[in-house]
C-alpha cells in the first residue's frame, strides 16, 4: 500500500514537471506568456530533432533500393558472390530501418503532435497580444 502511494505520488510529480502535458491537460490560458514562449521552443526544437532523425532514417530505408539495384546489376555482370551479399545486406538493413523508425516513434510520438502543441501555443500568443492592444 505504502509503496503504491510513492509510486502514484513520483508519477505525479514527474508529470507535473512535464510542462507540455500539462499544456495538453490544462490548456495554454493557465500559463504565463514567458512559459509558453519557452515550451514553444523546446516544441520546435524537438520538432527539428524528430525531423533530422526521420530524414537519417529514411536515407537508410533509400539505401536498400540502391543495393538491390547493385545486386541486379552485380547478377547481369557475372558477380554472383557480390550479387549475393548485396542480396544479403538488404533485408539486414531494411529492418535496421524499420527497427530505427519504431523507436523514433516511441521516442517522438508523431509529428501531427508537435504541430498541433506548436499551434495551440501560438493561437493562445496571438488572443493574448490581442487583448493586450485592446486594453491598451
Amino acid at each position: 500500500m505504502k509503496k503504491d502511494l510513492e509510486e502514484i505520488l513520483q508519477r505525479i510529480e514527474l508529470e507535473a514537471n512535464d510542462e507540455i502535458s500539462l499544456l495538453s491537460d490544462l490548456g495554454p490560458e493557465f500559463f504565463p506568456m514567458q512559459d509558453l514562449i519557452q515550451m514553444k521552443y523546446k516544441l520546435e526544437k524537438k520538432q527539428l530533432e524528430y525531423k533530422i532523425q526521420y530524414k537519417k532514417i529514411l536515407i537508410l530505408a533509400i539505401a536498400t533500393i540502391i543495393l538491390l539495384i547493385s545486386g541486379s546489376l552485380c547478377a547481369y555482370i557475372d558477380f554472383a558472390e557480390l550479387a549475393v551479399l548485396l542480396f544479403m545486406l538488404c533485408p539486414v538493413v531494411l529492418g535496421t530501418a524499420v527497427y530505427l523508425f519504431i523507436i523514433l516513434k516511441k521516442d517522438f510520438g508523431n509529428k501531427s503532435d508537435f504541430e498541433s502543441r506548436i499551434d495551440i501555443i501560438d493561437n493562445e500568443i496571438i488572443v493574448r497580444n490581442y487583448t493586450r492592444r485592446k486594453q491598451v
